[in-house]
């Protein structure tokens, strides 16, 4: 009986022993870490992805999702806006690299039409469009922080006339353009690419809708006026020394919280159909005008 009795203290002594070794206190990974590792995962997929529709090698795509992170910790002051790598951004600055540095520039003398893919200097090739890319970037920065906030034309004002209805618009039209931009790699189909005029101008319009929107969440006002236009502006052209491409915070993640004025539907089809049909830049150019248009009418009356 005493023997038994032994056993089972010695028995309940090993349990206690095995669960004081395997007892963890608190967890291993804070709530914050595996955020932060989530949101890793998901900016490593899509920087590449982004890096080809700015016609540039993916490690550039890298670059620009660190650099202006980096930067905007030390300008920015929003908690909200995530900045980085941007579908409609990294088109329009692929339309200005292939246009200004087309694969017929880097044609080699030698080549014949048996070797056709052989025939493009693809290593000069991704040079000069990176080349763009940066003076892209470097131009679009400077817009921001001189042109558009205190010194000259103060162009942040347009965010108020954007209402919700445009923005969802433009959107719609932007991603329906990405996916069209891809068809190309995925079904193998050579094409002629066709571009149009003012894309830095317009960039920084995206730029200007995508900050002042930002702003828009409700009870969480920036301290200074346009200080994250100013801070995005600050991460492009610094950022564009580091070799990267313009970068915004993500739209999906801005958009307005709340109705901004708009009564029907109308400006959404004009954004959707403008940026469709004219491309991202003048489809912008028309819905903002239809936008001020429409407010100014109302006003008025």
């Amino acid at each position: 009986m005493e023997q038994e009795e032994e056993v089972v203290a010695a028995a309940a002594r090993e349990d206690e022993d095995s669960q004081l070794i395997y007892r963890i206190e608190r967890p291993v990974y804070n709530e914050t870490l595996i955020q932060a590792q989530l949101l890793k995962r998901k900016e490593d997929t899509t920087t590449n992805s982004y890096a080809m529709l700015a016609a540039v090698p993916p490690v550039y795509g890298l670059y620009s999702s660190f650099y202006p992170v980096l930067l905007y910790t030390f300008f920015g002051t929003s908690r909200h806006i995530s900045v980085g790598t941007f579908a409609v951004i990294s088109l329009m600055i692929g339309g200005v690299a292939v246009r200004e540095a087309p694969d017929s520039m880097f044609m080699n003398i030698n080549a014949t039409g048996a070797n056709a893919s052989d025939a493009i200097n693809v290593e000069l090739r991704d040079k000069s469009r990176v080349q763009v890319a940066v003076m892209v970037t470097t131009l679009a920065g400077l817009i921001q922080v001189t042109c558009l906030n205190h010194c000259l034309l103060r162009f942040g004002f347009v965010a108020i006339y954007l209402t919700e209805p445009l923005v969802r618009g433009f959107t719609t039209a932007a991603s329906m353009h990405v996916v069209i931009s891809q068809l190309k790699y995925l079904l193998g189909v050579e094409t002629q690419p066709l571009y149009s005029c003012l894309t830095v101008l317009f960039l920084t319009c995206v730029n200007v809708v995508a900050e002042g929107l930002s702003s828009l969440f409700h009870g969480f006002p920036p301290r200074v006026h346009f200080q994250e236009l100013i801070a995005l502006g600050l991460c492009n052209f610094i950022s564009s020394f580091f070799q990267t491409f313009a970068v915004t915070c993500s739209m999906s993640r801005s958009l307005v919280q709340e109705s901004t004025g708009g009564k029907t539907q109308a400006i959404w089809v004009i954004a959707f159909i403008a940026s469709v049909l004219l491309g991202l830049d003048y489809g912008l150019l028309v819905a903002v005008t239809f936008a001020i248009l429409t407010v100014i009418y109302r006003t008025q009356r």
